[in-house]
């Protein structure tokens, strides 16, 4: 507790605060979401699965630079 000493933080700092941890998390969740989502195995019901899991809103946005020039992405399975 020695980085939190006290609970008197102004409410600029608290918000602040909170969107930096919301944004470490939401950074987190797109990389899992990307590594299971987009991996090329498809050779077991969990891989396959994997490839049906819904993706954040504003995922494709945030990590696929081709997303936001209008080109798309094929999701692929890899040859087996």
């Amino acid at each position: 507790m020695k980085h939190f000493p006290d609970k008197n933080f102004g409410p600029v700092l608290a918000k602040r605060f909170n969107a930096e941890i919301e944004s470490m998390f939401d950074d987190t969740r797109d990389f899992a979401q990307g590594h299971f989502s987009f991996a090329p195995r498809n050779d077991t019901p969990f891989w396959r699965a994997c490839k049906e899991l819904e993706l954040a809103d504003d995922f494709m946005e945030k990590v696929c630079p081709p997303w936001r020039t209008g080109r798309r992405l094929s999701r692929r399975p890899s040859p087996t």
